[in-house]
C-alpha cells in the first residue's frame, strides 16, 4: 500500500472540506434562516469557519512537531 506524504495531509483535509463545504452549505443557509435569524445564521457560519481554520493550524503544526522529532530521532541515531 502506498503511503501517504504526512505534509499533504492538511491540505487535503482543507480541500476535501472546502469542496464539502461548497456543495452542502450553500443550501444550509436558506433552510437555517427557517427557524433562526439571518445574523443568527451567518454568525454561526463565520464561527465554523474561524473552527476549521484553527483547526487546520493546530494539525499543521503537529504535523511540522512530528517532523522535527523524527528528524531528531535520526540525528541521534546517526
Amino acid at each position: 500500500m502506498m503511503q501517504r506524504s504526512p505534509t499533504l495531509l492538511p491540505a487535503a483535509l482543507t480541500l476535501a472540506v472546502t469542496m464539502i463545504t461548497a456543495t452542502t452549505v450553500s443550501a444550509l443557509p436558506s433552510e437555517c434562516q427557517e427557524c433562526h435569524s439571518r445574523s443568527f445564521v451567518n454568525a454561526n457560519f463565520a464561527n465554523a469557519d474561524k473552527m476549521l481554520k484553527e483547526a487546520d493550524k493546530l494539525f499543521a503544526e503537529a504535523i511540522e512537531i512530528r517532523e522535527l522529532a523524527a528528524h531528531m530521532r535520526g540525528a541521534h541515531e546517526g
